[in-house]
């Protein structure tokens, strides 16, 4: 009889780990529509496994975005619409959607579904990628000018057959924590012929790091956990508060860091993370430990941080909320503070609908601007003293290091930004 996980966070953990070994039977097989078909039944059927009938929930869009894309010019010329309102608003189903998962999972479903992400991690992953291809599609309709480079580059003169769109949408070699990719980059790597040469060394480092995380983080919140930190930080002074969720924020921290190692050990065996372009085994590189653990600013710790989602709400939120400037060829995005903060507030969205992830992504707004106001009006004027530069780079390591992990903590429990806030109140 086949095993079947007791719950979609144990499902997602082991499609995860499945994951690692098959991706390298990629390797061997040589021709695309094979792979596609192989990468569509493993992560279909690893769905079905994994999360049950809420499998349904991510199986579902991706068929009905396709056949909106299909019919695409049909609905343009029936509604007499243009392609980027048509793309725009089809993107807002999607993400409404999401969004009524967040809801009914946090206040419908039993206990054991609202623990961990499971399948609505999954989901977060298949929303990225559908959006990013009805983008990309619809840039084929704009003047070259009003595009910027990246939109230029990935912009897409021919829809995806359906094996194509499926298979980016539902392979099992991403479809548990990601990452997101284009989906230019994702054909090519199925249509390579030859398997790139270098992934051995690669895929060791990366499998080194993330025993690096696991072992501290699976060892750490076994004991360390919420109950732990709520006791031990009970009638505590302000500044003890602060420490011991510090030290707590940086073991939750590391169970993302060591899956999205894990998943892009699978990218790696499935030679789906080479850059054609670089030559390197990065395209697929989600977290840096080093900007994560040893920041010199605020800034270097959030791009550090699942860098390939950060890239899709750059490209794919920023750059379109805020003002271009066309040079003559292409145009450059010109963040501005209403562009960041709808992007930060779209980033809190897709991950959920707890207070904390809003209390996160608002601080974390907050110091991306000011570490950019600062970059720009104190670095240039600072003397070339050695004194002043170790200061200003421990200064830059706590502010990177410190005050994001203490923040993390509202992505797993968002009762300890409120407590945070009780603390500064009541001057405890």
């Amino acid at each position: 009889m086949l095993f079947v996980p007791p719950d979609p966070k144990t499902g997602q953990a082991l499609l995860l780990l499945l994951s690692v070994p098959l991706s390298f039977v990629l390797r061997f097989i040589s021709k695309p529509l094979l792979k596609h078909l192989f990468s569509v039944f493993i992560g279909v059927f690893g769905c079905f496994w994994a999360f049950g009938g809420l499998a349904w929930h991510v199986v579902l869009p991706p068929i009905g975005v396709f056949l909106i894309m299909k019919f695409l010019r049909t609905i343009e010329k029936t509604l007499h619409l243009s392609r980027k309102i048509v793309t725009s608003t089809v993107s807002l189903l999607i993400f409404s959607h999401l969004l009524y998962v967040h809801v009914w999972r946090e206040f419908f479903l039993p206990q054991k579904y609202s623990s961990g992400t499971g399948f609505e991690g999954s989901l977060q992953i298949t929303v990225l990628r559908m959006i990013s291809v009805l983008f990309c599609y619809a840039d084929s309709s704009v003047d070259d000018k009003s595009l910027t480079k990246y939109q230029q580059k990935h912009k897409l003169k021919h829809m995806p057959t359906f094996i194509e769109f499926i298979s980016y949408s539902l392979s099992f070699v991403t479809i548990s924590v990601g990452p997101w990719i284009e989906i230019d980059h994702y054909i090519a790597s199925m249509n390579r012929n030859k398997n790139p040469k270098g992934s051995t060394r690669v895929f060791f480092i990366k499998l080194g790091e993330f025993f690096i995380c696991a072992i501290p983080a699976f060892l750490g919140l076994r004991y360390f956990n919420k109950e732990w930190l709520l006791r031990v930080t009970d009638s505590q002074p302000a500044h003890i508060v602060l420490l011991v969720t510090y030290l707590f924020g940086t073991l939750a921290a590391l169970k993302y860091e060591a899956a999205w190692l894990l998943g892009e050990c699978s990218c790696i065996g499935s030679t789906l993370s080479y850059d054609d372009e670089s030559k390197e085994w990065n395209k697929c590189t989600n977290i840096v430990l080093k900007s994560v653990e040893l920041p010199t600013s605020p800034r270097e710790s959030i791009t550090g941080w699942n860098r390939l989602v950060s890239k899709w709400l750059n490209h794919y939120v920023n750059a379109r909320v805020s003002k271009k400037k066309e040079l003559d060829d292409h145009s450059v995005i010109r963040s501005s503070f209403s562009g960041m903060f709808i992007t930060f507030m779209a980033s809190a969205l897709w991950h959920g609908i707890r207070p904390g992830y809003f209390i996160f992504f608002a601080l974390l707004f907050v110091g991306q601007m000011s570490s950019k106001l600062w970059y720009k009006r104190i670095t240039p004027i600072l003397p070339e003293n050695t004194i002043i530069k170790a200061v200003y780079r421990a200064g830059g390591f706590i502010t990177g290091r410190f005050l994001p992990a203490v923040l993390k903590n509202a992505l797993d429990f968002p009762c300890i930004s409120f407590y945070l806030l009780y603390c500064w109140y009541t001057g405890s």
